[in-house]
């Protein structure tokens, strides 16, 4: 489905609160939109997020073994 610009950037606004320890504050207090409004797209921001994670800490650990393989020769 099709989201406004503004709905997407004030989910941004929460989720960016979110990683920064911060979710005390309600979607409200920021947004006209509420957090039922927001939750889908919040979903999709904290799936988008926990995969690009997944993927940093699996090439982290592939360069640190290449790295120590490197070294150890």
């Amino acid at each position: 489905s099709s989201y406004r610009s503004s709905m997407i950037a004030a989910a941004c606004l929460v989720f960016a609160q979110t990683l920064l320890n911060k979710p005390n504050e309600k979607s409200e207090q920021i947004t006209s939109y509420s957090d039922v409004d927001l939750q889908p797209i919040l979903s999709a921001l904290k799936e988008i997020y926990t995969k690009m994670f997944e993927r940093v800490e699996t090439n982290s650990s592939l360069l640190r073994r290449y790295f120590k393989l490197q070294c150890q020769q």
